[in-house]
């Protein structure tokens, strides 16, 4: 395979196995095994690009559903970041050689499309649990993600085609998308769940004073230009 490197323990002629040990494990393999297993790489690769596609898709949506909230800003950051990583793995893919999944992307977004569909109990349009269910989504599909960037960081120290750099800062990226994205659903279990709870009313009643106060200072602003 260009550009992978293998000790040379690891090496035979074309069709003579050689009995290997890794981590105290037994490894039978031939050197031509090498195009299979680029080949394996190349649909694993693929099936998270897939996913990725999806995955951004969702992100945007939850974004945009909760732009004017608390959680905007927040959760738009976080849909830029998921677009950069995709583009990440497609670059990835395209170094070495594999192509892009289009089936699989645009099954990835149908599956995304009929998501939205599950009632969250409400027949009609979204209810508080959607939010706790999209964001609980997001992040299994982060934990997905983190592990293909480490699967990809094993095999760059074989593969001179993958940034072992990279993929440090992808999975250091990945883990901390995961750590927000569950202060964000936590944030929102109280709300959801325990909704008479004091810290709801509070934050209720604070949000009222800040409404009556922008609604006072835009009277005053309309008397002063009359």
């Amino acid at each position: 395979m260009p550009g992978r490197t293998m000790p040379k323990s690891q090496t035979a002629p074309s069709g003579v196995t050689r009995v290997m040990w890794y981590r105290g494990l037994p490894v039978n393999r031939r050197a031509d095994d090498d195009a299979e297993a680029d080949r394996l790489l190349g649909v694993y690769l693929g099936d998270h690009f897939a996913g990725a596609t999806g995955g951004l898709a969702l992100a945007r949506r939850i974004a945009e559903v909760h732009r004017d909230e608390a959680y905007g800003l927040p959760l738009s950051a976080f849909a830029q970041e998921v677009a950069e990583d995709r583009e990440a793995l497609r670059r990835m893919m395209t170094d070495l050689g594999f192509p892009l999944p289009q089936a699989k992307s645009a099954l990835a977004l149908v599956a995304e499309r009929a998501g939205r569909l599950k009632p969250n109990g409400r027949f009609v349009g979204r209810s508080a649990l959607s939010g706790v269910v999209e964001l609980e989504a997001m992040r299994a599909g982060v934990e997905t993600k983190a592990a293909c960037w480490r699967t990809l960081r094993a095999v760059a120290e074989h593969d001179d085609r993958l940034s072992e750099a990279e993929l440090h800062r992808l999975v250091d990226r990945a883990e901390d998308q995961a750590k927000r994205l569950e202060e964000m659903r936590l944030g929102m279990l109280v709300p959801t769940f325990c909704p008479s709870a004091k810290e709801v009313r509070d934050a209720e009643a604070a949000q009222a004073g800040e409404a009556v106060w922008e609604s006072a200072r835009g009277e005053r602003t309309r008397q002063n230009h009359e």
